[in-house]
């Protein structure tokens, strides 16, 4: 998924694919490189609720240590190495999410945002991030939620060249020893138990 990414990346993944890891994953790298390559940019992490604000806070809090990474609940942001930070904003109120730019952005549970607010608020964050920086990458992850706006840019994903899609159901896949993804058989034959299709 990470050689096949592209500016706008959409994952369509089951419960319990650990989806918040792998965004994580994302930002630290970012982060990380950002101070290895002395470009301090700081980036954004996107979610529906505070709630799953909190989480993402607290999983960021159990996998890195206070020697690496700093932490502000209150003003919802991290830091790692001194370097720059991910603010954290909550969509409950999606105006509260204008007026700053950042090259990486970061949306969690993003088929729960709700209709209107990615066109409208996020996709002109990025669209001026690339505009002032040169780079205005999003990754927007979820569990499917019927057709909404979430299902649609997955559907455009798979026609755009500057967009990229995945579906993963939990089971009947792995990572193998190359950091891949690769099928394994189901143990109940297919996917659709763990992984119903999209529906209104």
């Amino acid at each position: 998924m990470w050689n096949e990414r592209k500016r706008f990346n959409f994952v369509n993944a089951g419960r319990g694919w650990r989806k918040t890891s792998f965004l994580m994953r994302i930002v630290i790298e970012y982060l990380v490189r950002s101070v290895v390559d002395e470009k301090p940019r700081d980036c954004g992490w996107y979610a529906p609720t505070y709630k799953h604000i909190l989480n993402a806070l607290n999983e960021f809090h159990k996998g890195l240590s206070q020697e690496v990474a700093v932490f502000n609940k209150s003003e919802n942001w991290l830091q790692i190495l001194g370097g720059p930070k991910c603010y954290f904003f909550s969509l409950e109120v999606p105006d509260n999410a204008r007026g700053t730019t950042f090259p990486l952005m970061i949306v969690d549970e993003a088929a729960f945002i709700p209709d209107g607010v990615y066109d409208t608020i996020l996709k002109p964050i990025s669209m001026k991030a690339f505009a002032t920086f040169g780079q205005g990458e999003v990754w927007a992850c979820s569990t499917p939620s019927g057709h909404n706006w979430f299902w649609e840019q997955c559907e455009l994903a798979s026609v755009r060249e500057n967009m990229s899609t995945w579906s993963i159901p939990v089971l009947g896949c792995r990572i193998d020893e190359n950091d891949h993804l690769a099928r394994e058989p189901h143990p109940h034959g297919h996917l659709f138990y763990e992984f119903p299709p999209l529906k209104a």
